[in-house]
Order: structure tokens, then sequence, then C-alpha cells
């Protein structure tokens, strides 16, 4: 009798578990990718991309694609134009909690390099682009994961460019 009720009691647990979820979710693959695809790099291939040079007045086509190579759900992205003089100088700064959940995201955008915004000849600046997971959210069934059981994800891509004076 005893063995029938510890049996019964290993049977009911493991079926309250597995009902919750497949257990897949704590090991999602997002495989995030982060392109930019304008500003274009002068050497694609090159670890530290560069664009070409720009000059004072000239307007800046941002163009970056974010994706999931497996397909699962775009989450939080953000772009960021920083000074390289000045670390903490973001002279442009996007970010969108993306819920995509074709596993795709485009963020585009015209940004005059005007003295005016921020911008000046002769610098140097870092266009950063991340996607990563959401640290909780809710996954199709509407559980919702905090960090112990979903492990953030992150892809990060960056360009440098130079502005000469006008």
């Amino acid at each position: 009798m005893k063995l029938l009720k510890i049996t019964s009691l290993f049977l009911t647990l493991s079926i309250a578990f597995a009902s919750c979820g497949d257990g897949d979710h704590s090991h999602e693959l997002f495989e995030y990718v982060v392109n930019i695809n304008s500003p274009e790099a002068l050497m694609p291939d090159a670890i530290n991309k560069e664009a070409a040079d720009y000059t004072v007045g000239d307007v800046l086509e941002l163009d970056v694609d974010f994706s999931s190579e497996t397909g699962m759900i775009v989450h939080h992205v953000s772009v960021s134009i920083t000074d390289l003089s000045n670390d903490t100088s973001i002279i442009y700064d996007y970010k969108e909690h993306a819920h995509n959940s074709n596993g795709t995201f485009n963020h585009t955008m015209s940004i005059h390099l005007l003295e005016d915004a921020g911008f000046y000849g002769d610098s140097d600046w870092m266009i950063t682009a991340t996607v990563k997971t959401d640290e909780a959210h809710d996954d199709e069934e509407g559980h919702e994961h905090g960090d112990d059981e979903h492990e953030s994800e992150t892809a990060t891509a960056q360009i440098r460019f130079h502005i000469n004076p006008a």
C-alpha cells in the first residue's frame, strides 16, 4: 500500500511539473544578430568597422536590422551614437521594447549632423546597436520567466565614423 502511495505521489508531481511547460523555455536559443546596414562599413570584414567620413551638415542615414536566427521574439533594442572623445556624451539614444514575434525588427532614422544637434567637425563617433532578451517576460502560454529561469542573450554591432568640418 505504501509503495502504491509513493508511486502515485511521484506520478502526480511529475505530471504537475510537466504541465507547467515543456522545460525548454529555460534554454531557448535566441541567437540574435545585429546588422548595421547604413552607414555602410568600408571594410565589412574588419574587426573595428569604420564608415566613410561625413561633413558637418550632412545627413547620416541610419538603418539597423535586429533578428533572431531561430525565429524567436526580438525584445529590447537600442541604438546610440556616442562622441568618442567623451564616452558619456550620447547624442542619439533610441530604445524600444520591441516584442516582435516574427523574429525581426528594423530601425531607420535620418540624422542631420549639425552643430546645433551636438555634432561638430574633426570628431569621431561610434554607433552602437544592441538587442537583448527581456530579463523577465511571459512566454506563449502566459508563464512569467524571471532571471533565474531564463538566461539573457545579447548581440551588439558597432561602427565608427568621422565628421569633418564644414
